[in-house]
């Protein structure tokens, strides 16, 4: 990871990149990700969706097969297919139901919001503009990383855009712009594994 924030050209290598290719260049950002490697964690792998445990700044390792641990979000698992826009969760009838009611709500407010961030919920026209926006989330991560303060990231990736007392503008687009490679970091990498190439 030695590309230049601020510099589009320097991801060009992305260009043709798989969807697990993608989702690796996401992982691979995690902060939390990369402490569990230099930890030597082997055993968080799986928590990860990796068969093991893979060096941040290496190629991009296997994945387990997509999931979200109780939902099938639309894949094909032990012979049930689920349709795109679609999940099957499972419930425990011999446990209370309420709190995996309020924790299937939770998990599903959470795939909604990620699979649309991602675009997997948009006509496949329009897939190629959201993985064009994926560039911009890792640039926008790598300049975090890099500890770019939130005003530069605003002033970078949003120069037309005015700073001004009390809307804030480009500093509320950078804000969100920030959270949502943040949703890709922090688990919406793995719906990217569900995704055709």
């Amino acid at each position: 990871m030695t590309s230049d924030w601020r510099d589009e050209d320097s991801y060009s290598d992305l260009e043709g990149s798989t969807a697990k290719q993608w989702a690796w260049e996401f992982l691979r950002r995690n902060p939390e990700y990369r402490e569990a490697w230099e930890s030597g964690d082997s055993a968080s792998a799986a928590a990860w969706g990796l068969e093991e445990l893979t060096d941040p700044d290496g190629e991009c390792p296997r994945f387990l097969p997509p999931s979200y641990g109780a939902m099938l979000i639309g894949e094909r698992d032990q012979g049930v297919t689920v349709p795109a826009g679609h999940v099957r969760y499972d419930f425990d009838l011999t446990q209370p139901l309420a709190p995996q009611l309020e924790k299937a709500g939770q998990d599903l407010r959470l795939v909604q919001e990620m699979e649309q961030q991602i675009g997997t919920m948009t006509p496949p026209v329009f897939r190629r503009q959201r993985r064009d926006k994926w560039v911009t989330y890792l640039r926008v991560l790598d300049a975090e990383a890099d500890g770019a303060p939130q005003s530069e990231i605003g002033k970078h990736f949003f120069p037309k855009r005015s700073d001004r007392y009390p809307e804030h503008p480009r500093r509320q687009a950078a804000h969100d712009l920030l959270r949502q490679a943040r949703l890709m970091v922090n688990g919406g990498y793995r719906k990217l594994l569900s995704i055709g190439d």
